[in-house]
């Protein structure tokens, strides 16, 4: 998660109605050359955080709450407990 704060601060973002999309591609392969796992456990990092990171075919990142994403970057939070968090409200 701090990979793409660090992006977001260096090379910026657009605010959208979405969220803030990132001025940088960041493709699946590449983020996780960059944290040392593998590009498998990126895609599940990245379906686990749907609600607070939309990924777009082409690399195209939005940060769709930056709040909880600094909490999971923070360790405040785990991955984990954001989809559960998230599945009991209505």
């Amino acid at each position: 998660m701090r990979l793409i704060q660090y992006f977001a601060t260096t090379s910026g973002s657009v605010s959208t109605l979405q969220g803030a999309v990132l001025n940088v591609k960041l493709f699946y392969y590449h983020m996780a050359r960059s944290i040392e796992i593998t590009y498998e456990e990126r895609v599940r990092l990245l379906k686990s955080l749907k609600s607070v990171i939309a990924y777009s075919r082409g690399g195209k990142l939005t940060i769709l709450n930056g709040e909880k994403l600094e909490a999971i970057a923070s360790g405040i939070i785990l991955p984990g407990e954001i989809v559960s968090s998230g599945s009991n409200q209505t």
